[in-house]
This record gives structure tokens, sequence and C-alpha cells, in this order.
């Protein structure tokens, strides 16, 4: 049975965002903003970081929204001949792999400051709950296929050329956090965030495979091409204790 992401899912992470871009806008002349450049210390690989942009509502709360993206694409040639002892049988090819890897996020949410604030002091604790959507590809591929300029394999022989997954992810959640910024001076600070989050995610996989084999029914064969399409759920709960570590210009 095929899986879909919930409906309910979309239409309230949908109501959300609409909401909270009304708030932005309507508010987009009173001034108090902060905007900020946040790293993931602990999530360096996968999402290094994050651009925050901040709308103080009040004193005591604001609006957030941050996006975080990521591009990159590599390629590497293989060349292999195996190394057969007689003169009769031979295996060889070659191909170039073309690795594609794109991730996405986009969060909103709202801030809100724990406690009473000393006015002589340069640090205060906040909380902070966001909702957010990411979205991660993974796309190895052999645009060009697999040549195998020589395959005489012995009997019984199976090997493969090239071995790779297509994946595509998309992940919906939110996140419960509480911080501590500290000023530097009046328009410059620095804030460190940990906390709570759930997450959903929904990942489609292919699986490519280019192989050569020898067996009785067919002789000196290839095997190429993607296989079946797999669908995965996965659902998370977890604590990060450095979620972000941010540095912010006040304006």
């Amino acid at each position: 049975m095929k899986k879909v992401i919930p409906t309910t899912w979309l239409k309230a992470i949908t109501t959300l965002y609409f909401l909270l871009i009304t708030l932005f806008t309507s508010s987009a002349q009173q001034g108090n903003w902060e905007i900020g450049i946040g790293l993931r210390p602990l999530n360096l690989k996968d999402e290094p970081y994050t651009i925050i942009l901040k709308k103080h509502l009040s004193s005591k709360i604001g609006l957030r929204f941050g996006l975080s993206g990521m591009y990159s694409l590599s390629s590497e040639h293989f060349e292999y001949t195996h190394p057969y002892f007689d003169t009769i049988h031979s295996f060889s090819y070659r191909y170039t792999l073309i690795d594609t890897k794109m991730y996405l996020s986009t969060s909103l949410g709202i801030q809100y400051r724990i406690g009473k604030r000393n006015p002589n002091s340069r640090f205060f604790w906040y909380g902070a709950s966001d909702a957010y959507v990411k979205y991660h590809l993974e796309k190895p591929d052999v645009p060009d296929g697999v040549y195998f300029p020589i395959v005489m394999m012995r009997l019984g022989d199976y090997i493969v050329a090239a071995d790779y997954d297509q994946r595509k992810t998309l992940t919906v959640g939110g996140r419960q956090g509480i911080g501590i910024q500290y000023f530097i001076n009046t328009i410059f600070s620095v804030s460190l965030e940990g906390g709570f989050f759930y997450q959903a995610s929904f990942s489609k996989v292919n699986h490519f495979l280019f192989a050569g084999l020898h067996n009785e029914t067919v002789g000196n064969g290839i095997i190429a091409g993607p296989g079946t399409m797999r669908e995965y759920e996965d659902f998370q709960l977890g604590f990060s204790p450095v979620m972000q570590l941010a540095f912010n210009y006040h304006f």
C-alpha cells in the first residue's frame, strides 16, 4: 500500500506558516529587527548553518524565521580490470559517477523571554518554539552508464561494478528550545540554544545496480539499471544540548 504524508500535518504547517508570515508583514514598520547566522556544531555535515531573521513585537515576545541550504556536485571516474591469471578470461569496466546533493530547510516560530530581565545585565534567558520543513536529496548517478569493453568471465563469476541509492527525503517537525543570549554591545549579541525536537521523515529510495555475471543459463551477461522504488517512514523524538550557536546583529 502506498504511504503518503498525512494531510492534517500539511494543513497545520501551511496554516501556521501563513499566520506567522502575516504577522511578520503587518509589523514590518515597527523596528526591533534581528538577523543572525546560526551554526549547528552537532550537525555540521547535514545542516551546518541557518540564517535567522527575528522581529521583536515587544520586549517579551517576537517572531522568527530560519532558512538554510546546501548544494554540492562532484564526479569520480572508475576504471577496473579483473586480474585473471589466464589468457582466455577477462572482465573490465569503466564509468563516471556524478554525485549530486541538495539540502533545504525552512522554519517559522516564536521566541519569548523567560523571567524578568535585569536592565544592568547583558544576559537574558528565552524560550523558542519552531515548526520546520526539510528536504534532502542524494542523487548519485551514472548518466552514461557503465561501459564493459571486455566481458569474458568464468562460469560462476559475479562482479558488481556500480551499486548506489538515490534518495529523496521530506521531513516535517517541531522543536521546543531554551536559550541564553549575551549582548556584546547594543547591536551585536551571541546566543546558544538547546532543547527537544520531534520530526517525521518520509523517504523514497531507488536502488541502482550495474554488474556482470556468467552462469549456465545466460552465459556472459550484464545486469544494469534501477531496481524497485522503496518508501520509508521514520519518526524521531530527541534532545540536543546545542541546537544552535548564533551570532546576531540588531537593527
